[in-house]
């Protein structure tokens, strides 16, 4: 997963690199966010942003602030997961960053291991909403042949049965829109 990293300080953000370069994860970091948002905005294929919750001095942005432009910037077809990270795990911090589009939040510097989780949840979710827009445009089952899932079954049996998508009354609520 391609992961922009941003953060006022340089040790920090060269600590999440090496963790994540061991997990094979291409990493960009920035300590200015308006950097990092023209990263994600320029580069299709990043998967992930992580944070600092600090004010980052360079652009004079939160990362409060750069957790709502960064949610501006994914849409159906290019979800963007971003987690923030925080030395304070106060619970109206976690609300902040939560109700201003961050997915999630983490202790700063973060433990290897929770991290690791956390982005594998990232790429499970983004993998499931590919499928259901997929699913949702053309009606074909995701087309991978790892690790065959329950959404990719239940995708064949309602190709097989239709019918079942239909409401009792008739109408097909999950039906693409032409």
């Amino acid at each position: 997963m391609r992961v922009v990293v941003v953060d006022p300080s340089r040790t920090v953000l060269k600590f999440i690199a090496r963790l994540l370069a061991t997990r094979n994860h291409e990493v960009r970091t920035f300590v200015s966010a308006r950097e990092a948002l023209e990263c994600v905005r320029s580069d299709l294929s990043v998967g992930a942003v992580i944070t600092s919750d600090e004010l980052l001095p360079i652009s004079e942005m939160s990362g409060i602030e750069l957790c709502w432009e960064a949610r501006l910037l994914a849409t159906c077809r290019r979800p963007i997961y971003i987690i923030l990270m925080s030395c304070d795990r106060d619970q109206h911090k976690l609300i902040e960053a939560l109700d201003s589009g961050a997915d999630d939040f983490i202790g700063k510097p973060p433990a290897a291991e929770e991290l690791y989780a956390r982005l594998r949840s990232a790429e499970r979710l983004a993998n499931m909403q590919q499928d259901l827009l997929r699913l949702a445009i053309d009606g074909s089952p995701h087309r991978r042949a790892q690790s065959p899932g329950v959404l990719r079954k239940r995708a064949g049996s309602l190709r097989a049965r239709p019918d079942a998508l239909r409401h009792r009354d008739g109408h097909r609520p999950f039906q693409a829109r032409q």
